[in-house]
């Protein structure tokens, strides 16, 4: 696949996300949402994760996503739980662009 097809699924897949932050089932910032077999995985402590609504990105689409093991991922978003701003998640939105473009950790 190029990297402009990888991008337009991207995109498609995303716009069933800007679907569900309007009509408030997601945020624009935060965890992202995670499969049941994962969710069983969980040890108690990373539980925490699911106590907020899911986001359309967060600190795992710009830290590496596919490229991050699983307690990579569940630390960033923890941590990401435990040090929650506005100015955190807009600095997350900008962040994600570039991401995007450059297709970190995109398989």
């Amino acid at each position: 696949m190029t990297r402009r097809a990888g991008i337009a699924a991207y995109q498609l897949g995303r716009g069933a996300a800007i679907h569900q932050c309007a009509n408030r089932r997601d945020e624009l910032g935060g965890p992202a949402p995670e499969e049941e077999r994962a969710v069983a995985l969980y040890a108690d402590a990373q539980r925490r994760r699911l106590a907020v609504k899911p986001g359309m990105t967060g600190p795992m689409q710009i830290r590496g996503r596919g490229n991050l093991t699983f307690a990579q991922r569940i630390g960033l978003e923890l941590e990401y739980i435990d040090q929650y701003s506005l100015w955190r998640d807009i600095a997350i939105i900008l962040r994600t662009i570039p991401a995007i473009v450059r297709g970190d950790g995109a398989f």
